[in-house]
């Protein structure tokens, strides 16, 4: 029978606080000559050390290690080891020790001796132990997640190169072209820089892990232009970009996707909802609006052939935001909406 995750973690929680017991049973062995005396005195101050060693796995880790604030973590980390330990000391002294050694008196003996300190190494080992395993785990998931991340990346750019250099894309873009020659020449010389600005972007500049937000808009605004020409006269297109776009970078490509499928699946007959796409940059988010008119005959396949699909674009965002990035969709008055937010 397979295990489940949470019923596989609880197992190994119950495992390691098996091992703590029996460390610290052995550990005060060589002081008291008496393992059932203190395997209970170790299980009554056991809430004790579980709470300093559960703060720093759920607490400091992810808000202070993680988010790389080490001073802060070392110095919370160090205070909650010696506070569970000072902690454990008080309530062995009133309570414990009265309870199982009725011969003990609290005011005839000193609170912080030798002793203490002999003692406190057991709940400082067994939270340092914690933390050095979370630490470790994260370590190695970290590693997996940058090896599987630079795998995707690839797959990714390899999906977007097949889906927009592919001979259909050429082959409609140069035929339009090859019209406007005869009709505009210069219109069709900008449609020509403007492909070859695209071709460049794509093979060149997005091999890099990340590019500036401003070039990601100019190649938008490139790609948004040949596809105008496809479109009908009176078809609007609307890219609105706000706000200081000099200052953040994004994996190259990845806006691209939601363009794309606004234009290969969006009704562009219906000239009474323009094709819209609105940028907005701010100091801690990029916010990213798409907006078509959808067909009146449903598309089954809106993430086919041609586009890498939203479940494509959403994996590659899981691997590069983690969570720090929201996607959502909706269809309203007729116009399929999608928003992404990124978190930086």
């Amino acid at each position: 029978m397979k295990i489940g995750k949470t019923t596989k973690r609880v197992l190994l929680h119950v495992i390691y606080w098996a091992f703590a017991l029996l460390f610290t049973t052995l550990l005060y062995g060589f002081w008291i000559d008496n393992t059932l005396i203190i395997l209970y005195q170790n299980l009554l101050v056991l809430p004790i050390d579980m709470s300093g060693t559960y703060f720093s796995l759920y607490f400091l880790i992810p808000k202070l290690l993680i988010r790389k604030r080490y001073i802060w973590f070392l110095t919370v980390f160090i205070a909650t080891a010696l506070a569970a330990a000072v902690a454990e000391r008080l309530v062995n002294y009133y309570y414990i020790y009265p309870l199982l050694y009725p011969q003990f008196d609290p005011s005839n003996s000193p609170i912080f001796t030798t002793r203490f300190f002999n003692m406190s190494i057991g709940v400082i080992m067994i939270i340092v132990t914690a933390t050095s395993i979370k630490i470790l785990k994260h370590w190695y998931l970290e590693q997996q997640r940058i090896v599987q991340l630079e795998v995707q990346n690839q797959a990714s750019e390899l999906a977007l190169l097949r889906s927009q250099i592919n001979p259909h894309f050429l082959f409609n873009t140069l035929n339009n072209i090859h019209t406007l020659i005869t009709k505009d020449t210069d219109k069709a010389s900008d449609a020509l820089l403007r492909l070859s600005e695209i071709m460049r972007y794509m093979l060149y500049e997005a091999n890099c892990n990340k590019v500036t937000l401003a070039r990601e808009i100019e190649y938008l605004k490139s790609y948004i232009e040949l596809q105008k020409i496809r479109l009908l006269k009176d078809t609007l297109v609307e890219l609105k970009v706000t706000g200081n776009h000099f200052e953040h970078s994004i994996p190259p490509m990845l806006l691209i996707s939601f363009v794309e499928n606004a234009f290969k699946h969006g009704d562009k007959r219906n000239l009474s909802i323009p094709f819209t796409f609105n940028l907005i940059s701010e100091e801690k988010t990029i916010v990213f609006k798409s907006i078509n008119p959808i067909k009146k005959t449903p598309d089954t396949t809106y993430d086919g052939d041609g586009g890498i699909g939203l479940k494509n674009v959403q994996r590659r965002l899981d691997l590069v935001f983690k969570d720090k990035y929201s996607l959502t969709t909706d269809i309203s008055d007729g116009s399929y909406n999608v928003q992404l937010t990124l978190m930086l």
